[in-house]
């Protein structure tokens, strides 16, 4: 884990994702952190792992964001790490500048990649321990693609005209 906040120090940017339990739990806890920063991809788990959120949260203070639909994520951050990012880059929101008509991850990942992300574990019990392969699998593709996704967008957007909207 140590090893894991210096590489996101030494970063200007880190794809993140959450996974928690609000549709199973009357308290809302952070089950899973799914991480990317440049080709590599962490899954934290501050339930079994007992991390400090705080060092976490520390770490992020002063990096770009990058996220597909982070305003859940972002408002459980806030709500529960006391973080709210300097910057952000949204690929759900870079999606609907870029005109498309679709704005899932999975619609994008496939449209980009030709990859079919099984999106079904959506509304899983991230609580629920241990985790199964396949939930694991799930949660690594939702930072998987996001890193160079960005890369794309971000390109298509200057060549709109449209870096600064997004």
């Amino acid at each position: 884990f140590h090893h894991l906040l210096t590489l996101i120090q030494r970063s200007s940017e880190v794809g993140i994702d959450l996974e928690a339990d609000s549709f199973h739990h009357y308290y809302t806890q952070i089950c899973l952190v799914q991480l990317a920063i440049g080709d590599k991809s962490w899954i934290i788990d501050p339930l079994a792992d007992q991390i400090e959120t705080e060092q976490l949260a520390s770490s992020l203070a002063g990096k770009t964001l990058l996220l597909h639909g982070g305003d859940y994520d972002l408002r459980l951050m806030h709500s529960l790490w006391d973080f709210c990012p300097t910057q952000i880059f949204d690929t759900a929101i870079a999606a609907r500048l870029l005109g498309h008509r679709s704005f899932g991850l999975g619609h994008l990942v496939k449209h980009y990649f030709g990859v079919q992300l099984d999106k079904s574990k959506q509304k899983a019990d991230w609580a629920k321990r241990p985790l199964t392969p396949d939930l694991l699998e799930y949660a690594a593709g939702d930072t998987a693609y996001l890193i160079k996704m960005v890369e794309i967008m971000r390109d298509e957007l200057e060549r709109m005209g449209r870096t600064n909207w997004a």
